[in-house]
C-alpha cells in the first residue's frame, strides 16, 4: 500500500485544481480594476467519510476555491430634470459642467462637452 501524498490524490487532480485557483488569484492581483492591497485566499478542503463500520476505507472528497478581490466601484456624475412626464438624464464626462462651453486654450477651438442624454419615462 502506497502512502497518501497530496500530490497524488485523484491522480493529481487536487494539485491541478489548486494550481488553477492560484492562477486566478495571481491574475486578480495583477488586475488594475481591483484594490492592490486586498487579501486573496485559496482554500483546500478535504472531507473524509469512513465507510459505515469499516475503519479501513474512506471516501475522500475535495474542493479548491479562491476568494478574490472584487472589482473597484466606478462612479460617474449625472444631472437630471423633469420634462413633462419624463425625466431627462445627462451623464457628464470629467471636467465638463452642464451648459458650459469648454475652450481649448492652445488652439482656441470650442470643444463640445461629451454628454450622453436620454429620457426615462416615469409612472404617474
Amino acid at each position: 500500500m502506497e502512502n497518501m501524498n497530496i500530490a497524488n490524490i485523484a491522480d493529481g487532480a487536487l494539485v491541478e485544481r489548486a494550481d488553477e485557483e492560484i492562477k486566478k488569484v495571481l491574475e486578480n492581483i495583477m488586475d488594475p480594476n481591483t484594490p492592490s492591497k486586498a487579501k486573496r485566499k485559496v482554500t483546500i478542503t478535504l472531507v473524509f467519510e469512513p465507510k459505515e463500520d469499516i475503519r479501513d476505507m474512506s471516501e475522500v472528497t475535495f474542493s479548491v476555491k479562491s476568494q478574490l478581490a472584487p472589482a473597484k466601484a466606478i462612479s460617474t456624475s449625472i444631472a437630471f430634470e423633469k420634462d413633462g412626464n419624463n425625466i431627462v438624464v445627462e451623464e457628464f464626462v470629467k471636467g465638463s459642467l452642464r451648459g458650459q462651453t469648454k475652450i481649448d486654450h492652445e488652439t482656441g477651438e470650442i470643444i463640445e462637452p461629451k454628454v450622453a442624454s436620454r429620457k426615462i419615462g416615469i409612472n404617474n
